[in-house]
């Protein structure tokens, strides 16, 4: 149930995680047993990471002011190279999910209109299945002081790490070579921040490690307007062969019936090992 109040970014990862996709999408998923990670700046939100990013250049910009010699120009280096970031392409791929199983607004924002399905996860199985992989799961936070709160953490250890280095380091050589040790730590905490509007889908993120953009791993689809980089995710692996699914709810449609069966039909006949309870979400359809 969607309360009034916003989702702390901290908040324990303690329901079942739900994907919500295309009858298409989902076919393919159950077929190959992997989830497309989407590379950040392809996603519906166009300020995916960015806006992590413009927070930490005011915390930076805060900060600034506060300090004075090495500290100060190592602030100054960092913020260039955070307005660099912004600009470049993105080495993050992040999938999605809601904690909410059957939210209408999740049904109008990602799927096609009358053939969508939500995926309900088992986040215990997923969980070490990530960690093996080296995939972090965060929670989205839409707060304006747990952004500022989550950028200024990621601040203090650049600050430590950078003062490990000689003194005699050029402070934008020192900015540089920091960056690059705790740049995976750096889009952790960006990929914690998410704009306000969206904070009814109490969203969680299954983030990559930083993977550079001419990595084999790397694979393109079309989009609406452009080629779109992703890479794959597996759901199973040498350790667990089981697909980590606790539900599938059709959503609205105009003949639930028939797409019930045809869901339940399709992984009966695909992986009957992986079967697991079809429901119809119960949302009215009209189009008009």
């Amino acid at each position: 149930m969607v309360t009034g109040q916003k989702p702390s970014g901290a908040r324990p990862l303690g329901t079942p995680l739900y994907h919500y996709t295309s009858v298409e999408t989902f076919q393919k998923i159950y077929e190959t047993k992997t989830l497309h990670a989407t590379n950040v700046g392809y996603m519906n939100d166009g300020s995916e990471i960015r806006l992590g990013l413009k927070v930490l250049q005011q915390v930076i910009e805060d900060q600034y002011g506060k300090e004075t010699g090495r500290t100060k120009d190592l602030l100054e280096s960092l913020g260039q190279l955070i307005w660099a970031r912004e600009q470049a392409p993105s080495p993050i791929y992040m999938l999605c999910f809601s904690e909410h199983r059957n939210m209408l607004g999740q049904w109008r924002g990602y799927t096609p209109l009358g053939r969508g399905v939500c995926i309900g996860f088992n986040h215990m199985a997923l969980v070490p299945r990530s960690q093996r992989a080296k995939w972090s799961w965060l929670a989205c936070c839409y707060d304006a002081q747990e952004h500022q709160q989550w950028m200024t953490a990621y601040l203090g250890r650049f600050i430590r790490e950078a003062g490990r280095l000689p003194q005699a380091t050029p402070a934008n050589e020192a900015a540089e070579q920091t960056l690059s040790v705790t740049l995976d730590g750096l889009y952790a905490c960006a990929a914690h921040v998410k704009h306000d509007a969206f904070w009814e889908e109490a969203e969680w993120r299954l983030v990559s490690p930083t993977i550079p953009t001419q990595s084999k791993e790397v694979r393109f689809r079309t989009g609406r307007y452009s080629l779109v980089p992703y890479v794959e995710f597996d759901l199973t692996d040498e350790t667990d062969t089981t697909m980590p699914l606790s539900e599938l709810i059709v959503g609205p449609t105009p003949h639930p019936l028939a797409s019930v069966h045809s869901v339940m039909s399709m992984q009966l006949s695909t992986r009957p090992a992986d079967h697991v309870r079809v429901t119809h979400c119960e949302i009215p359809y009209r189009d008009v």
